[in-house]
């Protein structure tokens, strides 16, 4: 299983609003991560799994299909590092650290059917 993220470029329209701009953007795929491996890891541990990334230039329109298609193509093994493992109430949250210090936020929920891959920064 792939997971994704798209990160956008944030605009501020005329009124001040908070907007999404229509160009340029992120997508990250990530190998996915099973609950039960996510309960196990400790601060310190580290794992290796696939991540790819595919960046839009500011020029063009920002498309989920290509930018998943591209980042799916570019996946390489990397090494996480976890930082924080923590849970709350009904939710597990993981922050992990890669190779070139980018961070990856991972949840769970406690039911312990499903990982997913929330924000990259």
């Amino acid at each position: 299983m792939i997971q994704y993220v798209h990160n956008r470029k944030t605009i501020w329209d005329r009124q001040d609003d908070l907007g999404i701009s229509s160009t340029g953007g992120e997508t990250i795929a990530m190998q996915g991560l099973e609950p039960w491996f996510v309960e196990s890891l400790t601060p310190g541990d580290f794992f290796t799994k696939q991540v790819g990334f595919a960046r839009c230039s500011d020029e063009e329109n920002y498309c989920k299909k290509t930018g998943r298609e591209l980042a799916k193509s570019r996946m390489k093994n990397m090494v996480f590092t976890v930082l924080t493992n923590h849970k709350f109430s009904v939710e597990r949250t993981l922050i992990l650290k890669d190779e070139k210090d980018r961070l990856y936020v991972i949840k769970t929920k406690a039911n312990g059917k499903k990982a997913w891959l929330v924000e990259c920064e």
